[in-house]
């Protein structure tokens, strides 16, 4: 798995062609003597949102979003990731609210970080699975034994977290099928 950052804004079609230049760096770097053809790929969206390319030959991809930083994962199995910017607040309410009570255990003792440690899994496994939110976050934990979950899940719903470093003040993680490094460039 790839995953590509872009720093500054990017809305609209720039979102699609950040997408598009990822996918093309990914083929490249695979070696890829096409890779051009991924500008001519489709972005479709799934029923919850989720985006793909309507290709059978095109890899997988998830974007994410905070403050001013862009990642977009490529990877050729499904993927789903979140990046977000460590806010300085009390989350332990927001936590019980919508996480397990295990989680919101994990987050009463470990604080901000332990909420995006949290936060960035939960999204990053609904994008994967293309429900979105919907599915609702406290249907599911990310935590085992007041540690952050590696995988979850049993047999074919089994899925593996992978956690990408950005610094102190960005958490970031990616969730896949089968466990995976991810190897990061910027764009």
């Amino acid at each position: 798995m790839k995953i590509y950052i872009n720093e500054g804004i990017v809305i609209g079609r720039d979102r699609d062609d950040f997408v598009k230049k990822a996918v093309a760096a990914y083929l490249y770097e695979k070696g890829d003597s096409d890779y051009e053809r991924a500008f001519d790929f489709e972005i479709k969206r799934g029923e919850h949102g989720k985006p793909y390319f309507d290709a059978a030959d095109a890899p997988h991809f998830s974007v994410s979003d905070s403050g001013q930083l862009w990642v977009c994962a490529v990877s050729d199995q499904e993927v789903g990731i979140d990046i977000e910017e460590v806010k300085k607040k009390e989350y332990e309410d927001l936590a019980k609210r919508f996480f397990t009570e295990e989680e919101a255990e994990f987050v009463r003792l470990w604080g901000t970080d332990g909420f995006f440690l949290v936060w960035t899994r939960k999204e990053a496994y609904v994008k994967y699975k293309g429900t979105g939110l919907r599915e609702g976050l406290s249907n599911f934990c990310v935590v085992k034994n007041n540690s952050v979950a590696y995988w979850i899940g049993e047999g074919e719903d089994k899925v593996f977290f992978t956690d990408v470093d950005f610094g102190s003040d960005i958490i970031c993680a990616a969730c896949t099928a089968e466990p995976e490094t991810a190897e990061v460039r910027l764009l």
